[in-house]
């Protein structure tokens, strides 16, 4: 991941990892925004309010429709479905979730 970032930074990308987690140490020297609410972007957008100049030259990178990719669809970004890294310790909502992405097959 740090390569990834890296390459990204050197090509003139700013990295940002959005999470609805709580705050923790992470490896990686990216700018972290923790507990942000997704798919609301108020939280985000006010404090990416610096950064972010044209919606239309963000991409958002998620692995759930209706956090992560629903959160970008409505900043107006440019959205990336991945599949996710580890399944093994979600949380209940994020469980549920995904089988409605299963259900209505938005995989």
């Amino acid at each position: 991941m740090k390569e990834i970032f890296d390459y990204l930074k050197n090509k003139g990308a700013t990295v940002v990892i959005v999470s609805n987690g709580k705050s923790r140490e992470i490896d990686h020297d990216v700018l972290v925004i923790w507990r942000a609410l997704k798919p609301l972007p108020f939280k985000v957008l006010k404090k990416l309010s610096n950064i972010i100049r044209k919606r239309d030259e963000v991409v958002v990178i998620g692995d759930q429709i209706f956090t992560d990719i629903l959160f970008g669809k409505l900043i107006g970004a440019y959205t990336i479905k991945v599949e996710p890294l580890d399944t093994g310790k979600e949380f209940f909502t994020t469980k549920i979730l995904r089988f409605l992405e299963k259900l209505f097959k938005l995989h």
